[in-house]
């Protein structure tokens, strides 16, 4: 590289990590993110055959697959995105709230605490 397009670099590396904070990151990007990816962990496809899909064939597919599948689907597609409900920093977690969330790793837990959160709020499990 030519020492004249160091300044064109560096612009370059600084809006790439201003892009993680204000859109990587963003809590409307995380939202849909975390729709797709439980749509996806709900249904009994292999990972394998669902990674080499592209956006509109994951979509479609996830039509075909239930009830909460379509619905999430739908949503993605129209924009529909669920609300985030609460958010904290992580300044301001007990370590009870901690160690209650590090338990969230496991898919199986979570599901679990999902489930038994939206039969709490009267709505059928995956909701």
């Amino acid at each position: 590289m030519d020492r004249k397009g160091l300044p064109a670099l560096e612009g370059m590396l600084t809006a790439r990590g201003l892009m993680y904070s204000s859109v990587y990151f963003h809590k409307t990007v995380r939202i849909a993110e975390e729709m797709l990816a439980r749509a996806v962990e709900r249904s009994d496809a292999p990972m394998a055959d669902i990674q080499k899909m592209v956006d509109h064939e994951l979509l479609n597919w996830l039509v075909h697959q239930g009830a909460f599948q379509k619905e999430i689907a739908l949503r993605l597609k129209y924009r529909k995105l669920y609300k985030r409900v609460l958010a904290s920093d992580r300044d301001e977690l007990t370590d009870a709230t901690r160690s209650a969330l590090a338990s969230f790793k496991d898919p199986g837990q979570r599901r679990r605490a999902e489930d038994r959160i939206a039969r709490q709020a009267g709505l059928s499990p995956g909701r």
